[in-house]
């Protein structure tokens, strides 16, 4: 089967959308299928609304007459209707993952989604989702055919490595600069530490915009843009990754932190709740909220920089200290067996080809 695999984003972008093209494609080609990745193509942009340039349309004609089925990743208005538009043109079955939120903070975006985009939903050949809230949203539309299968990892590339249970205890931060992955909660959080738990903290950064203000801590560390491949070796770097995002699909983060062993602090949030227990592998907090993520990050500074009594009544643990990260780290891992990346492309790629047949 010759498949289109599509994105409007370039995978220089590095988010999690092209990663799971590109690992899908990787996945394709070994299983005997041919395969064309066209991501980053150019587009006008009229306020919200994309609109193909001569050169972009010359090259998505070209691809879908060649392929038998079109994978793409949904997310920009005007893009949906070309896509549509193309697949009907050439009897072409459009899929469509959804791997950014179908609704978020964008109330012109909100306004395309609940009208016009609702009815050019009805004209793809089937919608993938990454978690039970899109599912449900588009069935409550009355949108047919949809698969949901979520985020997987790899877990022959994130696994446990390192001893953990620094001092001091080291948070890292993985995300793209803007209000989504929540970036600044975690910074302003940072600077409502007390002194004490400020000296017993080392804080790591990877995409942030380094050029804005960051509060003047210690031991805190900006990296900036990371090449994905580089991502498991910071996650041995750490002892817990923070993930307070306001509004997610499937954060691959969250998988690739636990499958390293890593304990998650994450918002509670449908996307990262799916994947993190509370006090077995990780812990919840309020999304959008300072004061609850820092005191999130003083409670874990405290049981796990042995100091026994204070997490003793609200922890499911056995032990404090190493020891509680050990037991934490384990469960972590542990939690990911139900994600491999392989066997839940397997389920996508079946579900793709019983609507093509």
């Amino acid at each position: 089967m010759r498949v289109l695999l599509f994105s409007p984003v370039s995978l220089e972008h590095n988010g999690g959308a092209e990663l799971y093209l590109l690992h899908f494609s990787e996945f394709l080609k070994e299983h005997g299928h041919e395969m064309k990745l066209l991501t980053g193509l150019p587009f006008w942009r009229i306020v919200r609304w994309s609109v193909l340039t001569p050169d972009t349309r010359r090259q998505l004609e070209k691809a879908f007459l060649w392929a038998d089925i079109v994978y793409c990743s949904y997310g920009f208005a005007g893009v949906d209707w070309a896509l549509t538009s193309l697949g009907r043109k050439y009897r072409t079955p459009v899929f469509a993952g959804h791997h950014a939120p179908i609704l978020h903070h964008d109330a012109l975006h909100n306004l395309w989604m609940q009208t016009g985009g609702r009815i050019l939903l009805g004209r793809f050949a089937g919608h993938h989702v990454l978690n039970r809230d899109h599912e449900k949203l588009l069935q409550g539309w009355g949108v047919k055919h949809v698969c949901f299968v979520p985020c997987g990892i790899d877990r022959t590339m994130f696994t446990p490595k390192g001893k953990g249970s620094h001092t001091p205890i080291r948070f890292l931060f993985v995300g793209r600069p803007g209000r989504q992955k929540g970036g600044d909660v975690l910074l302003e959080a940072i600077n409502q530490l007390s002194e004490i738990d400020r000296r017993r903290c080392a804080f790591r950064t990877i995409g942030l915009d380094q050029s804005r203000n960051f509060p003047k801590v210690s031991r805190i560390d900006h990296l900036g843009g990371v090449p994905h491949k580089d991502i498991p070796r910071h996650m041995q770097w750490a002892d817990i990754v923070v993930v307070p995002s306001r509004e997610e699909t499937s954060p691959a983060v969250v998988l690739e932190a636990l499958a390293s062993g890593r304990p998650v602090l994450g918002s509670d949030i449908l996307a990262i709740r799916t994947f993190v227990n509370p006090d077995k592998n990780g812990w919840l907090v309020k999304p959008g909220s300072v004061a609850t993520l820092s005191e999130g990050i003083s409670r874990t500074v405290r049981l796990f920089g042995r100091r026994p009594k204070v997490l003793s009544t609200s922890t499911s643990l056995s032990a404090e200290g190493p020891q509680a990260w050990s037991e934490m780290s384990q469960e972590a891992r542990r939690s990911t067996a139900a994600f491999e990346e392989q066997a839940l492309f397997k389920n996508l790629l079946r579900f793709c080809m019983e609507r093509f047949s």
